[in-house]
């Protein structure tokens, strides 16, 4: 069984919400998953997954929220190779632009999804992605 680490910030409904859907999606598939604020996430978070959702905003001066400094801190000199990154932006491309950089030298795959317009279904977005990782483990021979 993979595991699915959910990193978020800001903290606000709409943010929940997407969080709250994705959790929902993943519950009733039964898969393994977490979800963490930015501010309370770590390195371990992310290490522990095979699939990492970074979901954030811009805010002021900051293309990805301030929360996740620690986070692109630690993930400076990191191994994530074989695993998958689904980004949501919820501030525009900027802020897609700042998580591809901060996940540049990790060897993580990166999809990503610009949520400002809404008509995006989180759920929808993640199971594929899932279904990606799933197909990719399943041609190196490694079944869930």
């Amino acid at each position: 069984m993979f595991h699915i680490g959910i990193i978020y910030a800001p903290y606000d409904s709409k943010t929940t919400g997407i969080v709250r859907e994705m959790e929902r999606v993943v519950s009733e598939k039964g898969y393994d998953f977490r979800s963490r604020r930015a501010g309370e996430g770590s390195i371990v978070d992310i290490n522990a997954s095979d699939i990492v959702i970074l979901i954030s905003d811009g805010k002021g001066d900051h293309k990805i929220n301030p929360d996740y400094s620690e986070i692109a801190r630690a993930l400076k000199g990191v191994n994530l190779s074989g695993r998958i990154a689904g980004v949501i932006s919820l501030g525009g491309t900027d802020t897609l632009k700042a998580f591809k950089e901060i996940l540049r030298d990790t060897g993580i795959e990166i999809r990503q999804l610009n949520f400002n317009d809404g008509q995006e279904n989180p759920g929808k977005w993640l199971l594929s992605i899932i279904n990606e990782y799933k197909e990719t483990m399943n041609e190196r021979g490694i079944n869930e």
